[in-house]
């Protein structure tokens, strides 16, 4: 559902909640002038509907909050694209491409688009011997090739690709003068990459 936003135009989902008001009210207009069989079922399918209204937009807010992304990962990406060079690109998972895309505005490496890429497979592997490497002298020659400024780790991130936070890049995160954390929540932590050859002083 979160995607749809990216493909269809806003100004199209617009006009098109006008058609499903159109036809909703239809619906219950209908439902209002139709001849019941008793006279207890009209009021028992009104008040089915209206609990019907009345509960869902409930549930639903009660669900936002577990609704991706969430806020503290819109803020971050936020952070990330008022704080970053709009040229850099950003090194992440493949499921965060998009969101650094959308609400970042900055290039990634690798997204859900790029599978369509005929480079798909190569770039795919590329990024995950970055994620368990160590050697410094191939994520330099990595992220040149890439143009990439900063590195975005979530949560879901190291659940699912790292056994340790000693692991690979992780380790190289925490050990190298190369990287500088420069935002840290409970969810996100980005990194700013400062290439061996260049020192920077400013995020």
């Amino acid at each position: 559902t979160f995607l749809l936003f990216y493909f269809i135009d806003e100004q199209v989902l617009f006009f098109a909640n006008f058609v499903v008001i159109y036809y909703a009210t239809y619906g219950l207009i209908y439902i209002l002038k139709f001849k019941y069989e008793t006279k207890f079922i009209k009021p028992l399918m009104i008040m089915v509907l209206l609990s019907g209204l009345l509960f869902t937009p409930i549930s639903y807010t009660q669900q936002i909050s577990k609704f991706y992304p969430d806020k503290e990962t819109v803020l971050a990406f936020e952070f990330l694209g008022n704080q970053s060079d709009y040229s850099s690109t950003v090194f992440s998972s493949e499921e965060n491409g998009i969101l650094i895309n959308s609400i970042a505005n900055r290039p990634n490496v690798i997204d859900g688009l790029s599978i369509f890429d005929p480079l798909y497979n190569e770039r795919s592997k590329e990024v995950q011997d970055i994620y368990y490497t160590r050697n410094m002298t191939l994520v330099n020659s990595f992220f040149e090739k890439y143009n990439i400024g900063y590195v975005v780790i979530d949560k879901t991130m190291r659940d699912t690709i790292w056994i340790h936070d000693n692991q690979g890049l992780l380790f190289l995160l925490k050990t190298s003068v190369q990287f500088e954390k420069i935002y840290n929540s409970s969810n996100i932590v980005i990194y700013r990459y400062i290439p061996k050859d260049r020192k920077v002083n400013n995020i």
